[in-house]
């Protein structure tokens, strides 16, 4: 890829199939993503797998407010132009159990932003105390991983979360046999697509989520969003993960089945008990 690329690039592998997730639609027979129509960017915080802290605040700093490449992010940085979900599909992965805090102050300054900040939970389980840092972090918001058959991943690592001792992870979406992009070799493998395994490709199945909910409701708060994955009953279930033939569901069809898109409606309220908003039925593909 080089450094400071202008495009999006991935020398590893790992950021095309955790997009794909999230975005994936060739307009034909991958419709792989949870929110096809959703407008991304990317900010490469590793090379060829491994990154730096400095690379962590710098993808952090863009995703808040991008800048251009080679660009100063506190000069050229436009907060109009942040993120509203941001997944992170990275960790301390050998670190399981231990509080990692380098990163906290970062993770609130997006909340602030109002951009939602996802993390895996990592793939340290199935024992107990193997949470991993920054998802164990106050204010991320963990995701573990689920198996074909609707059960906790054996990896999927395990709370309470090492920082502050909170239920971890918050909640698990699909994480084995995940069907999504692959790198094409520039352009030597047009339909590229594999199937992975691991809490990194559970996380985008709930970034996609919010980036549908902020489709719905541009002015959902993270609090807001927050309740609605809450309340979805059995998040893994709310679809086959197997089709009767013996081929696993894409995470478009995933999303076309949870319950939040199709129940009566879904009603907040404030402190004082007063109704703020409703959502009614929904189509996706109107998204």
């Amino acid at each position: 890829c080089g450094d400071d690329s202008p495009m999006p690039c991935d020398d590893h592998g790992h950021g095309t199939h955790t997009i794909g997730t999230v975005v994936g639609d060739d307009g034909g027979s991958n419709q792989i993503g949870m929110a096809p129509g959703a407008r991304w960017i990317a900010c490469r915080n590793m090379r060829h797998g491994l990154g730096t802290p400095g690379a962590y605040v710098t993808c952090m700093e863009f995703l808040l407010a991008p800048f251009p490449v080679e660009g100063d992010p506190f000069h050229d940085g436009d907060p109009a132009r942040g993120a509203h979900v941001v997944n992170n599909s990275w960790g301390f992965r050998d670190l399981p159990g231990e509080c990692v805090a380098e990163y906290a102050d970062d993770i609130q300054v997006l909340r602030a932003a109002g951009i939602a900040v996802v993390f895996s939970a990592g793939n340290g389980g199935p024992n107990t105390a193997t949470s991993v840092s920054p998802a164990n972090n106050a204010g991320a918001f963990a995701v573990g991983g689920s198996d074909p058959l609707d059960e906790v991943m054996n990896s999927s690592s395990r709370g309470p979360a090492a920082c502050d001792g909170s239920v971890f992870p918050v909640l698990v979406a699909p994480g084995d046999g995940v069907r999504t992009a692959d790198l094409t070799f520039g352009g030597l493998v047009p339909d590229a697509a594999t199937e992975v395994i691991g809490t990194s490709f559970a996380a985008p199945y709930v970034a996609g989520i919010v980036a549908l909910l902020k489709a719905m409701d541009p002015d959902l708060t993270l609090g807001q969003a927050r309740g609605v994955l809450m309340q979805i009953d059995d998040l893994t279930a709310a679809s086959p993960l197997i089709k009767p033939d013996g081929e696993r569901s894409t995470a478009r069809e995933w999303a076309k089945e949870l319950d939040i898109f199709y129940a009566p409606s879904i009603v907040f309220f404030d402190e004082n008990g007063r109704e703020i908003i409703v959502y009614q039925e929904i189509d996706t593909d109107q998204i």
